[in-house]
């Protein structure tokens, strides 16, 4: 079958006027590719992570370490996806694109080390969904909902749309 961009083409979420590298507040989400259940579990309502959640909680906490004035703020790893709030303070050095580039490639590159030498449950094909789901948080109050949302997930998991588990 022969590529048609027509065919294939996505539409972006992002905000067109918006720069992405400006100094800002971002709720990320990013969702393990067929919602599989890598990281952990839900046990009375707090998340237990693995060692390949650990792996990916350390990651995000060393984008700090990658990317100059960039700080990871409020995040919750769950068993198969991640939430996250990151402060850009470089005021055009550093996308958002970038950073979320970094920590998908780092993670996926950690993760198949993993199931390698670890016996980490392997995945198909990718370790992510293509895409990630990305919030510009504009004030305090945006911010506020959105951290406590972070904190309220294992709480909420049987609500989550990424709860692929019936618990009926």
């Amino acid at each position: 079958m022969q590529y048609n961009p027509y065919e294939l083409d996505r539409h972006s979420i992002r905000l067109k006027e918006f720069d992405y590298s400006s100094e800002a507040l971002f709720f990320v989400t990013v969702v393990v590719n067929m919602k599989l259940p890598l990281f952990g579990r839900i046990c009375n309502d707090e998340m237990i992570l693995n060692d390949a959640g650990q792996m990916i909680a350390d990651t995000f906490e060393n984008i700090e370490s990658n990317f100059q004035n960039v700080y990871c703020l409020d995040y919750v790893v769950m068993s198969n996806h991640f939430h996250g709030i990151i402060q850009n303070k470089s005021d055009g050095a550093v996308s958002l694109l970038s950073v979320m580039k970094w920590f998908k490639g780092v993670t996926t590159h950690l993760y198949i080390e993993g199931v390698k030498t670890k016996q980490w449950m392997p995945f198909n094909r990718k370790l992510w969904q293509t895409r990630y789901y990305d919030r510009i948080l504009w004030n305090e109050r945006d911010y506020r909902f959105c951290a406590d949302y972070i904190h309220m997930n294992p709480i909420n998991w049987p609500n989550d749309d990424c709860n692929i588990i019936d618990f009926k």
